[in-house]
């Protein structure tokens, strides 16, 4: 089952906030003395400062919960000499992951074999095209997008088949890496709290 947003949670949140209380009782002071048309006004900026800021806080969640999704899947592995599938939460380094067209890569994991393996990583790296994989290792200190014989979790694979050795799971991935930090980052203040 798919996690959803906590929108109640987000709403509270708009709506508890102490600059929120302050505007509601400016409202209602300014409705009191006679003063109504500024009172609608506050009134409209509550009101749109909590919708934006709703927005805002609905969209980002749900980015996050979308990067959860890369790491609920299935994965086949090599284990004691045979092929067995597996809920993609149960790699662990070590293991040889077997990946085909179609499929997203479970983990990272350096490539021991390939048959023209080409992976789309444009989530980490911005590339518009599939990059294409092999075995042959690269330089210690190569940038993310030039690791022609790494393979990384969440990254799709277009084209090809490999056979992956599995060298990072989870937080501990390039993926997991975003995903923590995207959790940890606090959305910017709405343009009214500033």
């Amino acid at each position: 089952e798919q996690e959803r947003p906590r929108y109640l949670r987000i709403l509270a949140g708009q709506l508890l906030d102490p600059l929120v209380a302050l505007l509601v009782a400016a409202t209602v002071v300014s409705i009191a003395i006679g003063d109504v048309g500024e009172g609608i006004a506050i009134a409209a900026v509550l009101v749109l400062n909590a919708v934006l800021g709703f927005w805002q806080e609905a969209t980002a969640e749900r980015a996050i919960l979308a990067l959860s999704e890369a790491f609920t899947q299935r994965a086949s592995v090599v284990r004691e000499g045979a092929v067995t599938e597996i809920p993609a939460e149960e790699v662990v380094p070590g293991d040889v992951l077997l990946v085909a067209e179609g499929e997203r890569v479970a983990a990272d994991g350096r490539i021991v074999s390939e048959h023209g393996l080409d992976v789309d990583e444009s989530a980490l790296t911005g590339e518009s095209l599939p990059v294409a994989k092999g075995a042959d290792a690269v330089d210690e200190g190569a940038p993310l997008a030039e690791r022609s014989s790494m393979a990384y979790a969440g990254c799709a694979v277009t084209r090809g088949r490999g056979r992956i050795v599995v060298c990072a799971t989870g937080e501990t991935t390039e993926l997991g890496q975003i995903e923590r930090l995207a959790a940890g980052a606090k959305p910017p203040p709405t343009p009214l709290t500033r």
